[in-house]
């Protein structure tokens, strides 16, 4: 049996063209979900659905809309492509392979994010670890881990009613979150030390010069 190799490749984009990235993942999610949001209010209206050509059309008629101008500068074949990835969410749905489609949002583009940073972190032999959204980093003491959570989102500073710290908000919630990185990653299993600024941090070798 032939063997055949994958080769897989990650790319290292540059400050300008992540903006660039992000920007273009933007507009075609935009361009789906207009486009589901167009099919499903024709058919309501007329029991008719749309059809591509058609969608393909008011797209081109889009770009002149007050308001829409910002799609002539995004590639036109991407958005194209986005229409023809609606169409065979639809295609599938009605071969009974997937259900209906659903329109995207865009808190998946945080996910070509946190994937980004965890590549980055890795590449610099630095270690990775995703802290939950509903830890209380800005309430928690970050001396004796007391909960402060009468603190609004007005209180820059704030004491500690246990042990009488006084707190800047966000050094406090910087000092919490760094902690409880360190917490995740030794609780998995993390055989490396970690120095104070969560980076690896391994003993020095027998005999070489420091």
């Amino acid at each position: 049996m032939p063997e055949r190799k994958v080769y897989k490749f990650r790319i290292d984009p540059t400050a300008e063209q992540e903006v660039a990235l992000a920007r273009y993942a933007g507009a075609r999610r935009f361009i789906f979900n207009w486009a589901l949001q167009h099919r499903k209010v024709t058919y309501e209206q007329t029991g008719k659905a749309i059809s591509w050509s058609n969608l393909s059309a008011e797209l081109t008629e889009l770009k002149n809309k007050p308001g829409f101008e910002w799609l002539k500068k995004i590639d036109s074949q991407l958005l194209q492509q986005a229409l023809a990835d609606c169409k065979r969410a639809f295609d599938n749905f009605f071969q009974k392979r997937a259900g209906f489609p659903k329109f995207k949002k865009k808190h998946s583009a945080h996910r070509e994010t946190f994937r980004q940073i965890e590549y980055k972190a890795r590449w610099r032999n630095r270690n990775f670890a995703l802290v939950d959204r509903w830890f209380p980093s800005s309430q928690l003491c970050s001396r004796c881990g007391n909960r402060n959570q009468e603190l609004s989102l007005s209180d820059r500073f704030w004491d500690c009613a246990n042990c009488g710290a006084r707190h800047d908000r966000d050094h406090n919630a910087a000092k919490n979150l760094r902690d409880e990185g360190i917490g995740i990653l030794l609780a998995v299993g993390h055989t490396e030390r970690l120095n104070a600024c969560g980076a690896s941090a391994r003993p020095a070798t027998a005999g070489c010069s420091r």
